[in-house]
């Protein structure tokens, strides 16, 4: 009896957050990868996959991360040592907190264990004045999976150094600066070099 309970449980909620989660066989994905290839002059070597997914869904996107950052350990340190300092209220949910926080911020995820984009759903239907900010977001994220693809040990290493905040700071600076400078290129290929947007 139990064990069909605890059964019924788990398909009920699998059931629950696959109803979160848009699956999507977009057809703009294949240009937004060829985009990204050419950008950073990498080919793709496996597939990669795209969520549209709604802002709520998000926390739960960022959980089921197995090597997220907000781990309950390293987070109750942190608490302590600032909350020691003055900074937090010494019952924060520092974990919760930081990931309140960046679902807010946040409009895009690629995740290396799962091989998926997960983009805001409300950019998935961008109209034709929106695409070149949709576009941006998504070929940023493809550049994270080209990333994983070609320079796995680097991102291991920031995973096995997690605890080392100046060096995961500088690894990270350069992983995120060589995203946003490919997403940077899909302006430019848009408006040129300098150019600007049109009103």
């Amino acid at each position: 009896m139990r064990r069909t309970l605890a059964l019924a449980l788990v398909l009920a909620l699998t059931a629950a957050c696959a109803g979160l989660l848009v699956r999507s066989e977009d057809p703009r994905l294949e240009a937004w990868k060829a985009q990204a290839s050419e950008l950073r002059g990498l080919e793709f070597e496996s597939s990669v996959r795209l969520e549209w997914v709604p802002a709520s869904a998000f926390p739960e996107v960022i959980r089921a991360e197995p090597d997220s950052t907000y781990t309950p350990e390293p987070a109750r340190r942190y608490r302590d040592a600032y909350a020691a300092l003055g900074v937090f209220p010494p019952d924060i949910d520092l974990v919760e907190t930081m990931i309140a926080l960046q679902s807010q911020a946040i409009a895009g995820m690629y995740s290396p264990h799962r091989r998926t984009l997960f983009v805001l759903d409300s950019l998935a239907g961008a109209t034709k004045g929106d695409d070149l900010g949709q576009s941006q977001i998504v070929v940023h994220e493809l550049v994270h999976a080209l990333q994983q693809q070609h320079f796995s040990e680097t991102l291991e290493l920031l995973i096995r150094l997690r605890r080392q905040d100046d060096v995961v700071g500088a690894l990270a600076a350069a992983v995120e600066g060589d995203a946003t400078f490919a997403m940077l290129g899909v302006r430019v290929a848009v408006h040129g070099a300098g150019g600007r947007d049109e009103a």
